[in-house]
């Protein structure tokens, strides 16, 4: 009878130890999708300061043009940051759910 009751406790162990692993691979690859998109976006844009900086900013300003695009860039990497900050902390306290409608609440006044 103990026997059955180990093998029985061992399976649970090997199908919870599978269902983790499951987990785990599926958290990583949804992070590492993220991550790349999100350099990749990165990426294209500092490949296109040069372009977007002829296309947005007028034509005899060009080296102030490109120093201009590049802001933007830069405040990309200052803005997420800043952001994490501020939403995680909103997160923590109303959740993720609270935190996302407030957002969604924000950007529809700005809009109407």
């Amino acid at each position: 009878m103990s026997s059955n009751v180990e093998q029985s406790a061992e399976q649970v162990r090997v199908q919870d130890s599978r269902q983790l692993t499951r987990t785990r691979r599926r958290a990583l690859l949804a992070a590492s999708a993220g991550n790349f998109v999100e350099w990749f976006d990165f990426t294209i844009y500092g490949f296109m300061a040069v372009t977007l900086a002829e296309v947005f900013f007028p034509p005899d300003s060009g080296g102030t043009a490109l120093l201009a695009v590049f802001a933007v860039y830069g405040s990309a990497f200052i803005a997420r940051p800043a952001g994490a900050l501020f939403f995680g902390t909103m997160g923590d306290r109303l959740g993720r759910r609270g935190s996302l409608g407030r957002f969604n609440r924000s950007m529809q006044h700005r809009f109407i």
